[in-house]
């Protein structure tokens, strides 16, 4: 099956440039040091997942054109992975009545669950609530035709996972 993988962002936590930084990087004019925060787009088969939701994913999703969202996969529940999240309202909006699925180590899905505590109560009263629905991870996943076999990685001295998905990581 072929695949499409875009690296949507490679910067650090906190973007590339940083907010009030004067290094010869953060000051640099060429475009391939202005990088927004880590997220991918896997595409195959029609569908499309995404892997992290950055705060950066907006941005990202308008220059990348995206259209519709399939699935989505957390590493880990740090600031710069997941608060991205809110903003898969509209294209979640167009899958109705189906959830975005988003698939994260128990963890990982206990702290979404907490920061984004609106959109999994029952009793918040406002709309254009994103349509998703958490799914603990506890081994690979087959979806759409596709595994992705979660990776244990060390970031810094905490436990995260990477995802292996045919002759990618």
């Amino acid at each position: 099956m072929k695949a499409t993988l875009t690296v949507l962002g490679s910067g650090t936590s906190m973007g590339v440039p940083t907010i009030g930084c004067q290094c010869a990087v953060c000051r640099s004019e060429d475009p391939r040091d202005r990088r927004t925060r880590p997220s991918i787009l896997i595409e195959y088969g029609g569908k499309v997942v995404l892997i992290d939701t950055t705060p950066d994913f907006r941005q990202q999703a308008i220059r990348e054109n995206m259209r519709s969202l399939d699935a989505v996969f957390y590493t880990h529940a740090h600031a710069d992975h997941i608060l991205g999240l809110d903003d898969l309202r509209p294209l979640s909006f167009r899958r109705r009545p189906y959830k975005i699925p988003l698939y994260a180590t128990p963890e990982a899905t206990e702290t979404i669950r907490r920061m984004f505590c609106y959109i999994f109560e029952a009793k918040y009263k406002f709309g254009g609530l994103a349509q998703v629905e958490l799914k603990p991870l506890d081994g690979p996943v087959e979806l759409f035709e596709a595994v992705f076999e979660p990776v244990k990685v060390l970031h810094g001295d905490l436990e995260i996972v990477g995802y292996r998905f045919g002759l990618a990581a």
